[in-house]
């Protein structure tokens, strides 16, 4: 046998070992559809249920966590049917998650950022996970925490 076909063979054998090695550890992670919820009445935990509601497309949960002000202020979304429209157009259907990070605190305001992971194909030498990062603004009522900013739950789509 030549010496090419032997590194072609080689190759192509350690490629194989690496893309069943690749299934082998997608199936064997635990479930990423189980997610721990964080105590409530936390900033931290707002954001995550309401982009759990968003994920989960209960609509109308997520815009219970939508502080009644801040849509008032945004003149966008006087209602909820208003809202909800942004749903209307969803054209992204590549699994994605969201990393929520610390909250830092000022008074009655705090800010999460929110790093949201969109899993995609990217050909052979792109890089399959896309990043995106949102800054949210919540402001707390009475025990609660609401979100000011981002309204725009498209960024998620």
């Amino acid at each position: 046998m030549k010496s090419s076909n032997k590194w072609l063979l080689g190759f192509g054998t350690a490629l194989g070992i690496l893309v069943i090695l690749a299934v082998v550890l997608v199936l064997t992670i635990p479930g990423s559809d189980e997610v721990e919820l964080l105590p409530e009445n936390t900033p931290e935990a707002t954001v995550q249920r309401y982009v759990l509601a968003i994920k989960n497309r209960d609509y109308e949960e997520a815009y219970g966590y939508l502080s009644a002000s801040a849509i008032a202020d945004e003149g966008r979304y006087n209602s909820f049917e208003e809202w909800s429209r942004m749903f209307l157009s969803r054209n992204r259907e590549d699994p994605w998650r969201a990393v929520i990070g610390e909250a830092e605190y000022l008074d009655s305001k705090a800010f999460v950022d929110v790093t949201i992971e969109i899993f995609s194909p990217a050909g052979l030498f792109g890089d399959p996970v896309r990043k995106l990062y949102y800054p949210f603004t919540l402001e707390k009522q009475g025990d609660d925490w609401k979100v000011i900013s981002p309204l725009d739950a498209r960024i998620i789509y």
